[in-house]
């Protein structure tokens, strides 16, 4: 089976899922039946490559990181940690450096989403710094953006305002409005939640 034909059979993941503004603008199923299907499916599609004679490294990652980050999003963090560790192997095996930093990422999400913060930072401070490289610099933005939220869900605001502001430079000289949105919408969360606490401490 090639990538291709796997592609064109799985939904891009971003269409199923809506941010929750009370928990930090994580993503969540929009319907969780339909979900699950799309799951299903991606798995059966692993179960038959698995199947096959010859390994196509390309196919695997993107399985083991789709899965991974549809196990995340649907509330099994701990198992999309599992595949996602398994697409960053094959990734660094591939020596497919874009790849590896995007699971790299997704690691990191999948870590926060479980819980641990600190294999987070981890993953993203890796992928920022793989961002720094001439060939992988169109990431950077992404690993700014995943840090900061990141920070600000571990009250760092001042560190996360930082990350998101140099995202949403970033992303304005892309000029895609999409992406200035999504930072936009943290930063505006972070002022929010800064703005709270600040009350509560008063």
């Amino acid at each position: 089976m090639k990538l291709k034909d796997v592609k064109e059979g799985l939904p891009d993941l971003r269409t199923l899922v809506q941010y929750k503004p009370d928990l930090f603008l994580r993503e969540e199923p929009i319907d969780r039946e339909e979900f699950e299907q799309v799951i299903e499916k991606a798995s059966t599609y692993l179960r038959q490559i698995l199947q096959e004679p010859k390994m196509d490294a390309e196919v695997f990652i993107f399985l083991y990181s789709y899965l991974g980050n549809a196990y995340r999003i649907s509330g099994r963090a701990a198992k999309g940690v599992q595949y996602l560790e398994r697409a960053l192997e094959m990734s660094r095996y591939d020596e497919d450096e874009q790849a590896e930093l995007r699971t790299m990422i997704r690691l990191g999400e999948a870590y926060k989403y479980a819980g641990d913060h600190e294999a987070a930072l981890e993953c993203f401070e890796q992928a920022l710094t793989m961002s720094r490289a001439q060939q992988l610099l169109e990431f950077k933005d992404y690993a700014l953006q995943h840090m900061g939220k990141c920070l600000m869900e571990l009250g760092e605001y001042e560190e996360a305002l930082a990350k998101l502001e140099e995202a949403l430079q970033i992303r304005k000289d892309k000029e895609i409005e999409e992406l200035i949105l999504s930072t936009e919408t943290a930063i505006v969360m972070l002022h929010i939640l800064r703005q709270t606490t600040s009350e509560k401490v008063q």
